[in-house]
């Protein structure tokens, strides 16, 4: 979607006069499907969970600068080592106390589709 809202200038210089305008800005609407799974419909005490969420751009541009956050279910924490994204490891931040995963995406290209995965403890 293109949102025109041009500035203006007129500059009067002798007996003419200059106008310049502004530069457009484009507005993107960001389309992203996004569906998590979990690894086993199971688990007992002790026991490990394998989260992946698939997150598939397709806003028809290259999407840049995006944060994936996943808060985990009270009861359960992070497998540190475990993060990966398109099946390459990768290094999340952690906070324990809020139970908060964070991962800065630098870039989903236009119908790209990439898949985040990581486990839990079940305490």
């Amino acid at each position: 979607m293109k949102i025109e809202n041009k500035s203006f200038i007129d500059i009067e210089s002798c007996d003419e006069t200059f106008s310049l305008e502004s530069n457009e800005a484009e507005v993107t609407k960001i389309r992203l499907e996004i569906e998590k799974m979990p690894g086993c419909r199971y688990t007992v005490e002790g026991g490990t969970i394998r989260w992946c969420t698939r997150i598939k751009n397709e806003s028809g541009v290259d999407l840049e600068d995006l944060t994936f956050r996943d808060v985990l279910a009270a009861g359960t924490s992070y497998v540190a080592g475990s993060f990966t994204v398109n099946g390459t490891p990768a290094t999340p931040i952690y906070d324990p106390a809020d139970r908060k995963l964070t991962y800065h995406i630098n870039e989903i290209e236009e119908d790209e589709e990439i898949t985040i995965c990581f486990r839990v403890h079940v305490n």
